[in-house]
């Protein structure tokens, strides 16, 4: 009997000393914050090539663009055609890009606002007080393309808020950029629209993110695909 007990405490030591030396599986929970604020921060890389790319547009001058690279910068910063654009202008546009992209490159900070509090019901992010906020609505969003390009809007909003560069743009402005397409608003005729692009002037898309956010995604878009 006693002999019996001996080994049985014997086999029980070996068992326990044989487990203790196995690699030991650790369960690791990632939360639904922090999937979130991992996937805006993988968008950071691509945001910041797409505003690197406008500012290697802008770099070469206004008179140095290609024609292409030209009207795309017209129609979205001088959708009026008001024929104002000059390269103390471009060069404003270029100076902020650079700012946006500073931001990227180095001091973002991002945060998830897991309630709707303050976001709009499609809105995907917030600035305030040089943060970046992601709304709930970013888990419902499908399209990557349009996340990185409300991104850069975004990061565009921090930037003229901390310079004080924001301004109070018209509903038509809103509007316009929020449909945009290289033909003007999704989904209507553009000859009904020129009454209305005639009140968005240079100086108010000067400091609209929008209109960084929509010149650094299609410019890099037609740069990509050759066009």
């Amino acid at each position: 009997m006693m002999k019996e007990k001996i080994w049985m405490l014997i086999a029980i030591c070996i068992s326990t000393l044989l487990l203790s030396t196995l690699p030991t599986k650790q369960l690791v929970v990632v939360s639904e914050r922090e999937e979130i604020l991992n996937e805006v921060r993988a968008l950071v890389p691509m945001s910041y090539q797409m505003v690197d790319n406008a500012i290697h547009i802008l770099a070469k001058g206004f008179s140095e663009m290609t024609p292409e690279e030209r009207k795309q910068f017209e129609s979205i910063f001088d959708p009026s055609e008001s024929g104002t654009i000059n390269q103390e202008y471009v060069n404003d546009v270029l100076n902020h890009f650079i700012d946006i992209q500073h931001l990227l490159d180095d001091s973002l900070s991002i945060e998830y606002e897991g309630y709707m509090y303050k976001c709009d019901d499609l809105s995907l992010y917030r600035a305030e007080n040089n943060k970046l906020n992601v709304c709930p609505y970013f888990k419902l969003e499908n399209n990557p393309n349009r996340k990185t390009r409300l991104l850069i809007n975004e990061v565009a909003n921090i930037v003229m808020q901390s310079s004080n560069k924001t301004t109070n743009h018209s509903k038509t402005t809103s509007i316009y950029y929020r449909g945009f397409n290289p033909r003007g608003l999704i989904g209507t005729d553009e000859s009904v629209l020129v009454p209305f692009l005639l009140e968005i002037s240079p100086s108010e898309t000067l400091c609209y993110p929008d209109a960084y956010a929509w010149f650094a995604s299609l410019s890099y878009s037609k740069s990509i695909s050759g066009e």
